[in-house]
Protein backbone atom coordinates (compact mmCIF):
# COMPACT_ATOMS: atom_id res chain seq x y z
CA UNK A 1 0.00 0.00 0.00
CA UNK A 2 1.17 3.52 -0.77
CA UNK A 3 0.82 4.83 2.80
CA UNK A 4 1.98 2.17 5.22
CA UNK A 5 3.37 4.46 7.88
CA UNK A 6 1.11 6.14 10.39
CA UNK A 7 3.33 9.20 10.14
CA UNK A 8 3.34 9.31 6.34
CA UNK A 9 1.99 12.83 6.44
CA UNK A 10 3.23 13.85 9.88
CA UNK A 11 4.69 17.07 8.50
CA UNK A 12 1.51 18.51 7.02
CA UNK A 13 0.43 21.96 8.16
CA UNK A 14 -3.09 23.21 7.70
CA UNK A 15 -3.28 25.24 4.53
CA UNK A 16 -6.80 24.95 3.32
CA UNK A 17 -8.85 27.47 5.23
CA UNK A 18 -7.53 29.58 2.43
CA UNK A 19 -8.72 32.40 0.29
CA UNK A 20 -6.44 31.61 -2.65
CA UNK A 21 -4.03 28.75 -3.23
CA UNK A 22 -1.23 28.45 -5.75
CA UNK A 23 -0.88 25.03 -7.35
CA UNK A 24 2.36 24.40 -9.25
CA UNK A 25 3.55 21.21 -10.91
CA UNK A 26 6.41 20.26 -13.23
CA UNK A 27 7.00 17.08 -15.22
CA UNK A 28 10.56 16.23 -16.29
CA UNK A 29 10.77 16.04 -20.12
CA UNK A 30 12.91 12.88 -19.98
CA UNK A 31 10.48 10.97 -17.79
CA UNK A 32 9.75 7.54 -19.22
CA UNK A 33 6.66 5.46 -18.52
CA UNK A 34 6.19 4.23 -14.99
CA UNK A 35 3.63 1.80 -13.61
CA UNK A 36 4.27 1.36 -9.88
CA UNK A 37 4.67 3.71 -6.95
CA UNK A 38 5.81 3.56 -3.32
CA UNK A 39 5.84 6.13 -0.57
CA UNK A 40 9.46 7.25 -0.20
CA UNK A 41 9.19 9.19 3.05
CA UNK A 42 9.11 12.79 4.13
CA UNK A 43 11.36 15.51 2.82
CA UNK A 44 12.17 18.99 3.99
CA UNK A 45 9.75 21.74 2.95
CA UNK A 46 11.08 24.62 0.82
CA UNK A 47 13.91 26.60 2.43
CA UNK A 48 11.80 29.47 3.76
CA UNK A 49 9.26 27.18 5.48
CA UNK A 50 9.44 25.22 8.76
CA UNK A 51 7.88 21.81 9.30
CA UNK A 52 4.33 21.51 10.59
CA UNK A 53 2.07 18.61 11.50
CA UNK A 54 -1.10 17.23 9.98
CA UNK A 55 -4.18 16.98 12.17
CA UNK A 56 -5.51 13.43 12.47
CA UNK A 57 -8.82 14.62 11.03
CA UNK A 58 -7.20 15.64 7.72
CA UNK A 59 -4.68 12.82 7.19
CA UNK A 60 -7.28 10.38 5.75
CA UNK A 61 -8.46 13.02 3.25
CA UNK A 62 -4.93 13.55 1.95
CA UNK A 63 -4.10 9.84 1.86
CA UNK A 64 -7.37 8.85 0.17
CA UNK A 65 -7.17 11.62 -2.44
CA UNK A 66 -3.56 10.78 -3.31
CA UNK A 67 -4.46 7.08 -3.56
CA UNK A 68 -7.56 7.82 -5.65
CA UNK A 69 -5.69 10.11 -8.03
CA UNK A 70 -2.47 8.11 -8.54
CA UNK A 71 -3.48 4.50 -7.99
CA UNK A 72 -7.11 4.51 -9.16
CA UNK A 73 -7.36 7.27 -11.79
CA UNK A 74 -3.84 7.14 -13.25
CA UNK A 75 -3.46 3.36 -13.12
CA UNK A 76 -0.38 2.93 -10.92
CA UNK A 77 0.09 -0.11 -8.74
CA UNK A 78 1.24 0.28 -5.17
CA UNK A 79 4.43 -1.67 -4.47
CA UNK A 80 7.20 -1.87 -1.93
CA UNK A 81 10.04 0.63 -1.77
CA UNK A 82 12.57 -1.83 -3.26
CA UNK A 83 10.55 -2.66 -6.39
CA UNK A 84 8.45 0.39 -7.27
CA UNK A 85 9.29 2.41 -10.39
CA UNK A 86 8.62 5.73 -8.64
CA UNK A 87 9.16 6.89 -5.08
CA UNK A 88 6.85 9.65 -3.84
CA UNK A 89 8.18 12.00 -1.15
CA UNK A 90 6.20 14.57 0.82
CA UNK A 91 7.36 17.81 2.39
CA UNK A 92 5.14 20.12 4.38
CA UNK A 93 5.74 23.39 6.10
CA UNK A 94 4.58 26.80 7.16
CA UNK A 95 5.96 30.31 7.27
CA UNK A 96 4.89 33.47 9.08
CA UNK A 97 5.55 36.83 7.42
CA UNK A 98 4.92 40.21 8.99
CA UNK A 99 3.23 42.77 6.78
CA UNK A 100 3.52 46.38 7.91
CA UNK A 101 0.97 48.97 6.83
CA UNK A 102 1.19 52.68 7.59
CA UNK A 103 -1.98 54.76 7.45
CA UNK A 104 -1.44 58.51 7.44
CA UNK A 105 -4.94 59.07 6.17
CA UNK A 106 -7.97 57.06 5.18
CA UNK A 107 -8.79 57.29 1.46
CA UNK A 108 -11.78 59.57 0.99
CA UNK A 109 -11.67 60.69 4.63
CA UNK A 110 -8.24 62.30 4.83
CA UNK A 111 -6.72 62.51 8.30
CA UNK A 112 -9.84 64.02 9.84
CA UNK A 113 -10.76 60.83 11.73
CA UNK A 114 -9.79 59.79 15.24
CA UNK A 115 -5.98 59.39 15.56
CA UNK A 116 -6.25 55.82 16.89
CA UNK A 117 -7.19 54.71 13.36
CA UNK A 118 -3.97 56.15 11.94
CA UNK A 119 -0.42 54.89 12.38
CA UNK A 120 1.63 51.81 11.63
CA UNK A 121 0.04 48.37 11.97
CA UNK A 122 1.59 44.92 11.73
CA UNK A 123 -0.24 41.80 10.58
CA UNK A 124 1.13 38.29 10.71
CA UNK A 125 0.46 36.43 7.46
CA UNK A 126 0.66 32.65 7.82
CA UNK A 127 1.40 30.59 4.72
CA UNK A 128 1.38 26.81 4.38
CA UNK A 129 2.84 24.55 1.71
CA UNK A 130 2.42 20.91 0.76
CA UNK A 131 5.07 19.50 -1.58
CA UNK A 132 5.18 16.17 -3.42
CA UNK A 133 8.20 14.93 -5.39
CA UNK A 134 8.39 11.71 -7.44
CA UNK A 135 11.76 10.16 -8.27
CA UNK A 136 12.70 7.30 -10.58
CA UNK A 137 13.86 4.65 -8.10
CA UNK A 138 16.51 3.16 -10.41
CA UNK A 139 18.06 6.37 -11.85
CA UNK A 140 17.22 8.99 -9.23
CA UNK A 141 15.68 11.23 -11.91
CA UNK A 142 13.36 13.85 -10.42
CA UNK A 143 10.31 12.94 -12.52
CA UNK A 144 7.59 15.18 -11.09
CA UNK A 145 7.21 18.05 -8.62
CA UNK A 146 3.90 19.32 -7.25
CA UNK A 147 3.32 22.03 -4.68
CA UNK A 148 0.31 23.73 -3.11
CA UNK A 149 0.99 27.00 -1.29
CA UNK A 150 -1.65 29.11 0.37
CA UNK A 151 -2.21 31.84 2.91
CA UNK A 152 -3.89 30.23 5.89
CA UNK A 153 -7.21 31.68 6.95
CA UNK A 154 -9.37 29.77 9.40
CA UNK A 155 -10.08 26.05 9.65
CA UNK A 156 -9.36 23.34 7.13
CA UNK A 157 -11.97 22.96 4.42
CA UNK A 158 -11.82 19.24 3.49
CA UNK A 159 -13.56 19.79 0.14
CA UNK A 160 -11.18 22.59 -0.82
CA UNK A 161 -8.19 20.47 0.19
CA UNK A 162 -9.45 17.62 -1.98
CA UNK A 163 -10.03 19.99 -4.94
CA UNK A 164 -6.47 21.32 -4.67
CA UNK A 165 -4.99 17.81 -4.51
CA UNK A 166 -7.01 16.68 -7.54
CA UNK A 167 -5.83 19.74 -9.47
CA UNK A 168 -2.24 19.11 -8.39
CA UNK A 169 -2.20 15.45 -9.41
CA UNK A 170 -3.84 16.29 -12.75
CA UNK A 171 -0.32 16.69 -14.16
CA UNK A 172 1.18 13.52 -12.63
CA UNK A 173 2.51 11.19 -15.36
CA UNK A 174 -0.06 8.59 -16.40
CA UNK A 175 0.84 4.91 -16.04
CA UNK A 176 0.74 2.87 -19.27
CA UNK A 177 -2.50 0.94 -19.74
Amino acid sequence: MLFRSSHAFCCFFVLVGCVKAEVVSLVHPEATSYSSLAYGGTEEPPADFVRGTIPESVRPIVQETVRAEIIDRLGYTSEGHATADLLLYVGVGRRVDVETTTLNEIPGRGNSIHPTYLGTFEEQIETGTLVFDAFDRSTGLHVWHGQITSVIRGDIDPERLQELLVELFGTFPTAPQ
